[in-house]
């Protein structure tokens, strides 16, 4: 079971935030160390704020949700059959 961290991939596969602010026009002076979570910049002064939504969820408590609920329909009923089959729930 894998959950993807989008700000880990972010940092994995786009250090330098080209691709974010090839398509994010409002994080193009957030600096590069801070791309990926561009609400941690202190130097903001409230740009962000005005022009860039806050985070809607945090990563962490979200990932950690779904994991659970990834093991528990694991451990349902039916899980072990229906995965044997391959069907695509």
């Amino acid at each position: 079971m894998r959950v993807y961290n989008p700000i880990k991939q972010g940092y994995d596969q786009d250090p330098n935030g080209v691709f974010v602010r090839a398509y994010i026009s409002e994080l193009a002076n957030v600096p590069d160390a801070l791309i990926r979570e561009p609400w941690r910049w202190a130097g903001a002064d409230g740009l962000l704020e005005r022009t860039y939504p806050s985070p809607i969820l945090n990563n962490a408590i979200a990932a950690k949700e779904v994991r659970e609920a990834l093991y528990l329909g694991r451990k349902g009923a039916g899980h072990r059959e229906t995965a044997q089959l391959g069907v695509d729930l």
